[in-house]
């Protein structure tokens, strides 16, 4: 069955880093467990993604833009 709906919990990542269980804190595992586990029995589905960041950028005209 379809979940009802989606939860994405978006993470920001050191340079080089990927997500896996072993790079976050183990606080953060047990948070995202229990997130996840108390949101199921309402059809709701909880998933993780990382954003990986980036230095900021240079334009010609010397402004920064900050992405992440």
């Amino acid at each position: 069955m379809r979940p009802l709906s989606v939860f994405v919990f978006a993470i920001l990542l050191k340079d080089g880093t990927d997500l896996t269980a072993d790079t976050l804190f183990p606080f953060s595992q047990v948070t995202l467990v229990q997130t996840a586990r108390t949101l199921e029995p309402w059809g709701v589905q909880v998933e993780v993604i990382g954003i990986a960041s980036t230095p900021p950028a240079i334009t010609s005209t010397g402004i920064r833009r900050l992405v992440a």
